[in-house]
Order: C-alpha cells, then sequence, then structure tokens
C-alpha cells in the first residue's frame, strides 16, 4: 500500500482525522503534518483537512489565551500564530491544486465531518 500523509491546516481536525485514519488502516503508517512543512512523495496518498479561515483564527486565538493566560504574547504572539496559519493556508493551496498524477488525494472540510465521521471513512475508501 502506498504511504498515507494525513495534512491538514491547524485547528481543522487534522489530529482527528489522523487518529481515525490510523485505526482504520491498521498496519499502515499515516503521517500527521501541516501544509507548511509537507513535502510531496511519490505514491503518497494525501487527506487534507481545511476548515474556514476564521473559525482556524478564533480556534487559534482561543487556544493561545487557553495555554497561556494573560502570558499570550500579545499582539506580536497574535501576528506570529496568523503568520503561521497563512503559510499552512499558502501551502494548503498548492497541495490541493497540485495536478500530479502521483497522489490521490482526498480533502475533507471541518465544518462537514465535525458531527458526523463518516465523511472521513468515505473519504478513506
Amino acid at each position: 500500500m502506498p504511504s498515507v500523509v494525513m495534512c491538514g491546516i491547524p485547528r481543522s481536525g487534522s489530529t482527528l482525522v489522523w487518529q481515525i485514519v490510523a485505526e482504520a488502516l491498521p498496519g499502515t503508517t499515516v503521517v500527521h503534518t501541516h501544509p507548511a512543512v509537507w513535502k510531496a512523495k511519490p505514491s503518497s496518498v494525501v487527506i487534507g483537512s481545511v476548515r474556514n479561515p476564521y473559525d482556524v483564527a478564533a480556534s487559534l486565538y482561543r487556544v493561545r489565551l487557553s495555554r497561556s493566560g494573560d502570558d499570550a504574547g500579545g499582539v506580536e504572539g497574535l501576528k506570529a500564530e496568523l503568520g503561521w496559519a497563512r503559510k499552512n493556508f499558502a501551502g494548503a493551496s498548492v497541495m490541493f491544486l497540485q495536478k500530479s498524477p502521483q497522489h490521490a488525494r482526498t480533502i475533507l472540510r471541518y465544518e462537514d465531518f465535525l458531527h458526523d465521521y463518516d465523511v472521513i471513512y468515505s473519504g478513506i475508501q
């Protein structure tokens, strides 16, 4: 079986999808990465997850505050966080638009699978 790569925008449910895919495909190594650092390998099956950019920004901010409290880095920390998100969306656009026949791609939207995991199972069949 070709390698499987779960490549998702941060805060798009990529960890959840990665865990489900790894359980659904026992004996298969499923790599988890983000589009900003993803490097394509021939014969990889790529599963991508995306989410509305506004929701990603809000979730990043909420998680940043919950982890750091008042010491969340202020405006500069928020700018750095949003810069990382921007790099991931730019990487995702390249990943999703790449027309290489060497890669099978399935794109899952967070809004579609949040309350319906069957969307994930259908995407990996």
